[in-house]
């Protein structure tokens, strides 16, 4: 049976297999099965009359079955039905071809006088989806090296001498994203992002601040170990030198994604030397008198998809990206809390509070 949805087609299919079916017939529906599988969307439910298969551990007893479990996996179809449907077992199955295309699964209630329980889904057509306005940059066209030179002829000691933190590094992102539009083009991202309401956003934002998440850094695994130890002299101020600083900037993985201050970690790292100086100074100030820069306080929280129905809010992971240059600064303040504790006599034993 064929439908549409929003211009798609939609197969479904419906059929009964009785507990002793010949093999030939069997065959037969294997071999339908191949040819309608590559449908842009498939959907099948049947009383198959195979109790002895187990879809939460993918095993079968029979020889009968395994071969049918064999054909449902490659076909790629998913079974959705999760519990029993006639008795203690599951003889009525729900299959697609494609995540997102059935759900709202429900199973309970009987017609008539028929002993099976009612299967009830709901099919979903496809999203649609609008053009994205989000623009990327394009460092395959970069030119880093003009990049650099611009950024280098900023005498940065005098640039920042007498400003606040705040003001500090509003100077230091105008100059970066000055420089960055001469010397990196922007391109607009695949058209695949999807119009999400207000009202999807709410859902989403009202989960996430239900759960607790910990916020993974750009710094790749493999940055030095110790690298910002020795940074504080013995009952003195902190010292972030400047070499510390590029170090870690060095240490940035350049395939994470654009922070809320519009600075991405490629171009951070591909301007250690550059920025190691003024970063540094700003750090400094930040330590001495307490502030920090409002742009290091704001996230972009990204909702990931886990597993599941998209439909369910408790399905998705909250993703937040802040301010790589925040997330070096914590660096040094949890470089300078361990060398604080490391002469209490506890912290060998509760090293996990840190």
């Amino acid at each position: 049976m064929k439908g549409k949805a929003n211009n798609a087609d939609i197969l479904l299919g419906v059929c009964y297999c009785p507990p002793n079916q010949e093999e030939e017939v069997d065959n037969l529906f294997y071999k339908q099965l191949g040819n309608v599988s590559g449908s842009s969307a498939l959907v099948l439910v049947s009383d198959f009359n195979l109790p002895d298969i187990c879809w939460e551990l993918n095993t079968a007893e029979k020889r009968k079955s395994r071969k049918f479990f064999e054909c449902m996996e490659d076909n790629f179809l998913s079974q959705l039905v999760g519990e029993p449907t006639r008795g203690g077992t599951m003889l009525d199955l729900l299959f697609a071809n494609r995540d997102g295309l059935v759900g709202d699964v429900v199973v309970g209630g009987r017609l008539g006088q028929n002993d099976h329980e009612i299967i009830e889904f709901s099919i979903f057509g496809e999203v649609r989806r609008s053009t994205s306005k989000t623009l990327a940059l394009y460092f395959q066209r970069a030119d880093f090296g003009l990049f650099r030179r611009l950024i280098q002829s900023i005498p940065w000691e005098a640039a920042l001498k007498n400003k606040g933190v705040q003001e500090s590094w509003a100077c230091l992102k105008t100059e970066i994203l000055r420089a960055q539009e001469q010397t990196v083009p922007v391109c607009r991202k695949g058209g695949n992002l999807i119009s999400a309401d207000e009202e999807k956003a709410e859902v989403l934002n009202a989960y996430f601040a239900s759960v607790f998440s910990e916020e993974t850094t750009c710094l790749q695994d493999n940055c030095p170990p110790g690298l910002v130890d020795g940074v504080r002299e013995q009952n003195g101020p902190l010292i972030i030198q400047e070499e510390a600083v590029r170090e870690l900037l060095t240490c940035l993985d350049i395939h994470k994604s654009m922070r809320p201050d519009r600075i991405h970690p490629r171009v951070m790292r591909e301007l250690a030397d550059e920025l190691a100086k003024p970063l540094s100074i700003i750090y400094h100030q930040s330590w001495l008198t307490g502030e920090v820069p409002d742009d290091w306080k704001l996230a972009n929280v990204t909702p990931i998809h886990k597993k599941g129905a998209k439909e369910d809010p408790g399905n998705y992971r909250p993703l937040s990206l802040t301010s790589v240059a925040g997330k070096i600064m914590e660096q040094f303040i949890s470089s300078a809390i361990t060398q604080n504790l490391q002469g209490w006599p506890g912290y060998q034993t509760q090293p996990a509070w840190v």
